[in-house]
């Protein structure tokens, strides 16, 4: 089955990279971020203001009002979550409901006491895997729409884990596998059914989801195609119909099976990549790039908030994108993306 995606928005980065000190074991070190929100650290309640904000957003790109999501379940994904209310208090930390993973959905539902808020976090595939779970949802018949958001934001916690990891590099290159640049930012997108009358849409034709069954830190060669060609194969295309390919291209070993992947099974179609424009926003990343080349294709219905400079390979053909995240514990995603004109 089919679902719509028929609004969305997202914030990201205008290529502003600033350096943040860390203190690693002792030593102070200046390790560079992808920056979008004024605030150096958010709070809880200013993160649950910017994502009401990207909800009613794009719920507006979509013909629909908050009362939405009365009747409709969201989906929030993230890895970062609350890590920064945590930081900001420590080591004062007096709430214990900052401990809570759900904080968030439960801060959100003092205001709303009727939104359902399921809260998923499988590291840089969590919003991958919020669309994906929405969509079965929806294709079981539970409910008839669905809003997904992704965030991350700022934290000393993840900044200085991945320096530990060796994974921050000044300069982040696709596929050169030589770290990336960490960054910030929301998305949000409304799934529906049925679409929309007299409305342009993107569809969510297929989709994929595995996790390695041979490294429970990383993925795997074996793992990725098996995803990709899940997705293909539950969307009823062959690997012809992929016009457009929006990689993963992390800057770790997963480049490298990615790329082969790519080379061996689309070896004309041409791909793009968000993570040197906006950073790697980790739990985010899926649905903040997603967002970002629909509103680069079609932007009618959906919204960046802010400045950002980029453009698609010019003459795309009609036909079907293929949208992939990878991440920490060996999970893999892809979804298929079409466009409905009708």
């Amino acid at each position: 089955m089919t679902v719509f995606i028929t609004g969305g928005a997202v914030s990201c980065s205008p290529c502003r990279i600033v350096k943040y000190p860390v203190d690693f074991a002792g030593k102070i070190e200046y390790l560079p971020f992808y920056k979008v929100f004024a605030e150096q650290k958010q709070s809880i309640d200013l993160l649950c203001e910017k994502i009401e904000q990207h909800i009613i957003i794009a719920l507006k790109n979509a013909g629909l009002s908050l009362s939405f999501l009365d009747d409709n379940p969201l989906f929030l994904s993230s890895t970062s979550f609350h890590i920064s209310q945590g930081e900001l208090w420590y080591p004062n930390i007096g709430e214990k409901s900052l401990y809570q993973f759900n904080a968030i959905a439960e801060k959100l539902k003092i205001k709303y006491p009727k939104w359902q808020i399921t809260t998923i976090a499988t590291s840089c595939t969590s919003s991958a895997n919020a669309l994906i779970y929405a969509k079965n949802t929806i294709d079981c018949g539970f409910y008839n729409n669905a809003l997904v958001l992704g965030f991350e934001c700022f934290n000393d916690l993840s900044l200085s884990n991945f320096y530990a990891m060796g994974l921050i590099t000044d300069e982040y290159q696709p596929f050169k596998e030589e770290g990336f640049i960490l960054g910030e930012g929301i998305a949000a997108v409304v799934l529906q059914k049925e679409k929309p009358n007299n409305q342009n849409c993107f569809l969510i034709k297929g989709t994929g989801s595995l996790n390695s069954k041979n490294n429970i830190a990383a993925v795997d060669f074996d793992t990725i195609q098996n995803t990709i060609e899940n997705a293909l194969n539950s969307a009823h295309i062959q690997r012809e119909d992929i016009v457009l390919i929006k990689a993963n291209a992390v800057g770790s070993i997963s480049d490298e099976y990615e790329k082969t992947i790519y080379q061996n099974l689309f070896p004309q179609t041409p791909i793009v990549f968000f993570k040197q424009h906006i950073g790697n926003t980790l739990g985010a990343s899926v649905l903040m790039e997603m967002v970002l080349l629909l509103y680069l294709y079609h932007n009618q219905q959906f919204t960046i908030c802010n400045e950002f400079h980029f453009r698609l390979p010019e003459n795309i053909n009609k036909g079907d994108f293929l949208i992939c995240g990878f991440g920490f514990g060996g999970n893999c995603t892809a979804l298929v993306l079409g466009e409905n004109n009708e």
